[in-house]
């Protein structure tokens, strides 16, 4: 997933950025699938985590 987030204007980053929680909001329990905050929550922790800041 990191791959695509390289080399990337900022406008595209920030598309991407709300793709990706768009798609984990769908892979969520019925009753929390519109939780747009949780999903882009587990997004930047994902990042924090796996680049280290």
């Amino acid at each position: 997933m990191l791959e695509k987030f390289k080399d990337i204007s900022e406008r595209q980053f920030s598309n991407r950025l709300e793709k990706y929680t768009n798609k984990l909001m769908e892979q969520f329990l019925e009753g929390a699938k519109n939780n747009w905050g949780a999903a882009r929550k587990a997004i930047n922790v994902f990042f924090g985590i796996t680049i280290g800041r």
